[in-house]
């Protein structure tokens, strides 16, 4: 792209905007955060302090008739799940390129045609899978690809993230929405599980699956799936309601690892760190993985499996800022193609999976 700074309207103010997307975008100096969209009057005045050089707009609506004066380059939709896809496809034909909060859509089908609308306007559209910049999740990369001798034959992996409320916290429409209208866990905590998988094996075999409502909240809240690949079992483990967490990746071979503690971005995001702080994205030593024999239990057994590298969802946005400016020499951060294969995973889950 020709402009020095590639020119940024978040769409979606929320915990998602907030947390996830503005502060990382705002870090970076390849980017400028020009405008952001909510209706939400204590949201505009949050965005409005935190970012004073950014334009706020009620609704999509203004922020498009704004674009000619604006000169934007990328939309970043981080709006409700529902309305994920038709914000995308609105920022497509207005010109955009755009990413895509998860769930990219509500279905397979849904995301063709945004895909298919990107594709002959010539422009990029991309989910937004942050977690595939996790400390954790880089960790295990590195773990299977290169040193996966200390594992030997792995029998299966198993990845979780589980949290126990007995009710949805306050503002939680992820937890309280209808499935068909992309709430429940499945959607949110799934689908950064899933995509974890098809990171490192692509889309499975087959999928066994068991999606539960349990708080009675009318949508999901305990989902259990397992992605069968050749000889492997990956297992994901997302819920609201377990009370005793297990670690967030296990990984049984002829030795086992287990890793208890997950990336601590989001954390630091909340607590309202700068992305460009030293000590962002790093873990604890006591906090790494360890590798143990598989028979046996002693905790002298262990061996520390030390944590790759800081986690830093940075290097998303960083990744795509170079596919735009050469998209046929530098990869996306996220190929849309995965999206396509994870939700046609949830689809299969929903459909064989509720009980």
């Amino acid at each position: 792209m020709p402009k020095e700074k590639i020119k940024v309207a978040l769409v979606g103010f929320g915990s998602g905007g907030a947390i996830y997307h503005a502060p990382l975008l705002a870090s970076l100096d390849s980017y400028d955060l020009t405008a952001i969209v909510t209706s939400n009057t204590d949201r505009k005045a949050l965005a409005a302090s935190l970012y004073p050089e950014s334009e706020i707009f009620a609704n999509l609506d203004s922020l498009l008739q704004a674009l000619p004066r604006l000169g934007i380059d990328l939309a970043v939709i981080s709006t409700v799940n529902s309305a994920h896809a038709e914000n995308a496809i609105r920022c497509l034909q207005a010109g955009l390129h755009v990413v895509v909060d998860k769930p990219f859509a509500l279905s397979r089908k849904q995301a063709e045609s945004v895909i298919d609308i990107a594709k002959s306007n010539e422009l990029v559209v991309l989910p937004y899978h942050n977690r595939r910049y996790d400390s954790d999740f880089l960790t295990v990369k590195k773990l299977l690809e290169e040193d996966r001798e200390k594992l030997g034959k792995i029998k299966s992996i198993t990845s979780r993230i589980e949290r126990y409320r007995e009710k949805p916290k306050p503002g939680g429409w992820r937890e309280t929405t209808k499935q068909q209208e992309g709430g429940g866990t499945l959607y949110d905590l799934g689908s950064h599980l899933i995509d974890q998988a098809i990171a490192l094996y692509g889309a499975p075999q087959a999928v066994r699956a068991s999606v539960k409502q349990i708080r009675g909240l009318g949508t999901d809240d305990d989902v259990s799936l397992t992605l069968v690949y050749d000889g492997l079992d990956y297992n994901i483990k997302a819920s609201m309601v377990c009370p005793n967490p297990g670690p967030r990746f296990e990984i049984i071979g002829d030795a086992l690892y287990i890793k208890e503690k997950g990336c601590p971005q989001e954390d630091m995001l909340r607590a309202g760190m700068d992305p460009n702080h030293t000590h962002y994205g790093l873990e604890k030593p006591e906090d790494w993985g360890y590798i143990r024999p598989a028979e046996g239990s002693e905790i002298e057994a262990r061996k520390p499996y030390e944590t790759v590298a800081a986690g830093n969802w940075q290097n998303y946005y960083k990744q795509l800022a170079a596919h735009l400016e050469a998209p046929k020499s530098a990869p996306p951060p996220v190929p849309v193609e995965d999206a396509l294969i994870g939700l046609s995973i949830i689809e299969e889950a929903l459909q064989h999976g509720q009980n």
